[in-house]
């Protein structure tokens, strides 16, 4: 219990006046497991006691559902992001904001009503969950070296005007918690498909937060010797980023075969 508390303490210094979103992988947490609760309960435990404790942390369980023509359900549309997220999903955190192909539970209470209505939405626009963090000087957050599976980064590609995305808008129906249907259009910035193969690559975000951390640029908090929190501010990765591209404008590319 106490490196519990102590690692909600931790985030809930860094969060509680700037949001941050939260990849993890879950092992970097198997500290917190004991004979009462696994790794996934003691996640789950941690995050309620980080909102309970005033911090704001979100945690993506996106899934894409419009992109499979599917109802999106506030309730019982799964995360595509695997065991841990879908295990946080169902674990009794009701605040799921209405984004059909990127939505996050809300550890906090940093988010608008809006969010959490099911209008028109898009994912990566200056009206976003995303656009909002960012806005408020928020941090990318990780435990157990996830930083460079932050999606949040397609964000900054979209405020840079990357060649290789593009919106799209996507029309679904979402049902929210009280069992209503509503129609909803989410704008998504897809990949250029045609692009990738014409240039053989891939983006990856490996590089840029290996560069970032060889710089000391990302923020590192050990807790109790044993839970290592790595965090950067949204706006300090826009600034870096931009700098980079403007030297190297495939920075973000990676070569998907010889």
């Amino acid at each position: 219990m106490e490196l519990l508390e102590a690692v909600s303490d931790q985030f809930c210094s860094l969060t509680r006046s700037a949001p941050g979103f939260l990849h993890f992988d879950a092992l970097g947490f198997y500290r917190l497991a004991d004979k009462k609760n696994g790794i996934l309960d003691a996640v789950r435990d941690l995050l309620n006691l980080v909102k309970k404790n005033g911090g704001n942390l979100l945690v993506p369980v996106y899934s894409y559902s419009y992109a499979k023509n599917e109802i999106f359900s506030l309730k019982d549309s799964r995360s595509d992001l695997g065991r841990v997220s879908e295990h946080l999903r169902t674990g009794g955190c009701d605040l799921r904001t209405t984004d059909a192909m990127f939505s996050y539970l809300s550890y906090g209470s940093c988010l608008r009503e809006e969010f959490f209505s099911p209008l028109d939405y898009e994912t990566f626009g200056d009206k976003s969950i995303i656009a909002d963090v960012f806005n408020k000087d928020g941090y990318l957050l990780s435990v157990g070296d996830k930083l460079h599976y932050c999606t949040e980064i397609h964000f900054l590609e979209k405020m840079l005007e990357v060649p290789y995305r593009f919106n799209k808008d996507l029309a679904g129906q979402i049902k929210t918690l009280d069992g209503n249907i509503h129609q909803q259009i989410v704008t998504y910035y897809c990949r250029d498909l045609a692009f990738y193969e014409r240039q053989n690559f891939t983006v990856s975000f490996e590089r840029l937060f290996f560069d970032m951390k060889n710089e000391g640029l990302i923020e590192n908090y050990v807790v109790s010797g044993v839970i290592e929190i790595c965090a950067v501010r949204f706006q300090k990765v826009l600034n870096y980023l931009k700098k980079k591209l403007s030297v190297d404008r495939d920075y973000l590319q990676k070569k998907r075969f010889n």
